[in-house]
């Protein structure tokens, strides 16, 4: 046996037919409003589970953001910036001479095999 109290003044289930026209119509109703209920719920539990995944996406944006933002400080700012643009360019510099330099000799030795040539191909006057 059940260890379970029923209250008899509450009308359950089985005992709308007991209750007459009046209380099976209550007993409609009141089942109706349970399932309206029911289905309330159900939309808040969606909206209360589309909000919670909306914060979660929310606050992996935050954190990228704030990422961005901390490495952007990390960065050069200003004149600290130009003399490191400075620097770079400088080098830059220094390897396209050196480049060019190369280059110039290469070409003056090329000019002075073609004069070479030149002179051992033409017949001497």
């Amino acid at each position: 046996m059940s260890d379970r109290v029923v209250d008899p003044s509450r009308p359950t289930i089985g005992s709308a037919a007991k209750l007459g026209d009046a209380g099976a119509a209550a007993l409609a109703e009141a089942r109706r409003a349970m399932g309206l209920v029911g289905e309330e719920i159900a939309g808040f539990r969606r909206r209360a589970l589309q909000a919670e995944a909306r914060i979660r996406e929310l606050e992996e944006q935050v954190r990228g953001l704030e990422a961005r933002a901390e490495a952007a400080e990390q960065r050069p700012q200003g004149e600290e910036m130009v003399s490191l643009r400075e620097a770079e360019l400088a080098q830059d510099n220094a390897r396209l001479r050196a480049r060019l330099d190369a280059g110039t000799q290469r070409i003056t030795v090329l000019l002075e095999r073609m004069r070479f040539i030149r002179e051992q191909g033409s017949p001497a006057e």
